[in-house]
């Protein structure tokens, strides 16, 4: 009897003459005004395999919304075993039918109900969603990098209303402590990590079809690592689909990978019971995300970015990881961090002292390609590797100066077992005068750890044109010397450009260096990234006017002279001493 039921259904959407959308949704929908207490029906979900099954419904009540939220339609479920499990996490999307129209989708539960009443989206509010094309730009979103929704956790079971049925991300391949990470990050989101598997075969080899009721998935991450978010097809409509009943991320008009979907059991819980499922084979894209559903279509490609990354233990083991992660401003820099810290952690130790050397190369479309390289050297150096790979993607992401667009990222991890590191202990010049265009000639001092004192020369040609004056030569790590310029020359990152935005990021300084710089700390100003130093207070005066935040500021010094010493391991602190030049100075 179950059978013929879903195949009655089924052939009755698909075997429906083709049609314009609104006079297929007339005929094959039931609005939410002829749905009354009492009526009953039946739903469509996979619980096995690629299986379509049946469940039972009978309408609790419908609850208006107001102020645009929408109508929900309170449903008791039974069959399937839903006596045991109540409604999944997975079964978001499950189309619902009564008198043979499909009445929307089952899109809303109660944590911990000791009955399976759940809550159905109307298809009328879905509907709208289909043929819609407007959408940001793939790398477009709230320049916080957020998505909403965002800071409750919808597993806790402690709100009374009706909850979203949280989606479901299968993941595959990740390592323990990475996975504990990427649950906490779905967990804020009303998401929940499980188990899944990386997907094998074919749709038509695992006999899936695009139809109402079948497994489908956003795929967020493939390769070597996985992450698919779980749901149910609602509607079809030639090669357009409906299907969650509400949002994933709720992000408006996206381009995301839609994957087929093989579900391998439901696990009960006495909490909200889950599909256990696994990716098959890209099948379309989801092209929005909204409050009443998500929408794509069959046979459509969405641009998804390679991330390359190697692991490399001189002298044991070299490894290299292939990724693939799609298109999105706020989700692909996380996306990349765990991947670094996935490639990592299934090759070398998560915690404890460790030294590693970390190359990003970001392939960008129209513009200079990026190329940064930094040495971290302590206990959380997994954390800092995948800082380093997704800060940049970040910056260029949340950029208004252009569109950008990333072909592939390559990442190089080069680790070490301890920590290679020194502090800078002294800092000491062989005289107190200079005259201009000497070369000025010191020493400093490092500290090496667990280790013992070593002294290095200090070599800086001076100027032919200096003037009489005092001068201070500061001799700092990378993040002192940032900070440094940071506070003295407010807007000298200010960049014009996407070219000039990659040169500066480029240039950002590296922990394995000492920077040595002579500064003259006269005021003057920057004006839209531009030095303009020695300005007399006449001309500053004039200038003060225009230095707002967006175009310049005041700065105190600028550099006279630099030099850099490069190390093989980490150099930390900060030193420094006046300088005095004197034209009558001794020779």
């Amino acid at each position: 009897m179950r059978s013929f039921i879903i195949l009655t259904a089924v052939a009755a959407l698909l075997l429906s003459p083709p049609a314009v959308s609104s006079l297929r949704a007339a005929d094959e929908t039931i609005p939410v005004s002829q749905i009354h207490r009492g009526m009953t029906g039946f739903g469509l979900t996979v619980v096995e395999g690629t299986r379509i099954d049946t469940f039972q419904v009978e309408v609790v009540d419908v609850m208006s919304g107001r102020a645009g939220s929408g109508d929900v339609i309170l449903v008791r479920v039974s069959g399937l075993d839903t006596d045991l499990t109540g409604i999944a996490q997975g079964m978001s999307g499950s189309p619902v039918y009564f008198d043979g129209r499909v009445a929307g989708a089952l899109a809303f539960a109660y944590p911990f109900a000791k009955v399976p009443i759940g809550g159905v989206t109307p298809i009328g509010e879905m509907m709208e969603l289909i043929g819609r094309e407007d959408r940001e730009n793939a790398l477009s979103v709230p320049r916080d990098g957020a998505l909403r929704p965002e800071g409750k956790d919808r597993s806790s079971g402690l709100s009374q209303r009706p909850e979203p049925i949280s989606t479901p991300i299968a993941l595959s391949g990740f390592a323990p402590e990475v996975a504990d990470e990427i649950d906490r990050f779905f967990n804020e989101r009303g998401m929940v990590t499980t188990a899944g598997g990386s997907g094998t075969g074919t749709s038509k080899e695992k006999g899936w079809k695009a139809m109402p009721g079948a497994g489908i998935g956003v795929r967020l991450l493939s390769g070597d690592a996985n992450l698919t978010a779980i749901g149910t097809i609602t509607w079809v409509d030639g090669d357009r689909i409906l299907a969650f009943g509400h949002p994933l991320f709720q992000s408006g008009g996206v381009d995301f990978p839609l994957v087929s979907v093989e579900i391998h059991t439901v696990m009960p819980s006495r909490s909200v019971s889950f599909k256990i499922g696994s990716p098959i084979e890209t099948v379309g894209a989801m092209v929005q995300d909204r409050r009443t559903a998500i929408a794509g279509t069959i046979g459509a490609v969405a641009p998804t970015i390679p991330i390359s990354i190697t692991v490399d233990v001189p002298g044991i083991r070299k490894d290299r990881f292939e990724y693939r992660a799609l298109d999105h401003r706020a989700l692909t820099p996380a996306l990349a961090a765990w991947a670094t810290r996935n490639s990592i952690a299934h090759r070398e130790k998560t915690w404890g002292e460790g030294t590693v050397r970390v190359t990003v190369d970001l392939d960008l479309d129209g513009y200079d390609n990026l190329h940064m390289d930094n040495l971290y050297s302590s206990f959380g150096f997994i954390d800092q590797a995948a800082t380093d790979v997704s800060l940049p993607m970040q910056v260029l992401a949340n950029s208004n100066l252009g569109e950008i667009h990333l072909n592939r990222v390559d990442v190089g991890v080069e680790f070490s077992e301890g920590l290679r590191s020194a502090r800078i202990e002294e800092l000491e010049l062989e005289k107190k005068l200079w005259r201009p265009g000497e070369m000025l000639r010191g020493s400093f001092t490092l500290r090496r750890y667990r280790g013992g004192m070593e002294s290095f020369p200090i070599e800086i040609p001076l100027p032919d044109d200096l003037p009489d004056g005092k001068l201070k030569l500061r001799l700092c790590d990378a993040p002192s010397s940032e900070g440094w310029d940071d506070k003295r020359a407010p807007n000298r990152l200010r960049a014009v450009s996407v070219n000039d935005l990659v040169r500066l990021l480029g240039e950002m300084r590296s922990n394995d260096k000492v920077y040595c710089q002579l500064f003259d700390e006269s005021t003057g100003a920057t004006i839209r990234g531009k030095a303009l130093p020695r300005l007399p207070g006449s001309v500053l005066s004039v200038l003060a006017e225009p230095l707002h935040d967006d175009d310049g500021a005041y700065r105190k010094g600028h550099v006279v002279a630099a030099v850099e010493y490069p190390f093989d391991f980490v150099v930390s602190g900060c030193k420094s001493l006046p300088v005095t030049i004197d034209r009558g100075a001794p020779r």
